[in-house]
């Protein structure tokens, strides 16, 4: 089953490149319901 989610794209450390993906249940939601790590993504 398909929900909506509400993305912020968050940078994490001093190296460019390091950031997370936080996901929110909607835009008011001040904790995030999970985060993807893109460490290890490719462009």
């Amino acid at each position: 089953r398909w929900r909506k989610r509400w993305f912020s794209l968050v940078h994490t450390g001093n190296l460019p490149g390091q950031y997370y993906l936080k996901y929110f249940t909607d835009r008011r939601c001040r904790k995030p319901k999970g985060q993807i790590d893109l460490d290890q993504c490719e462009q």
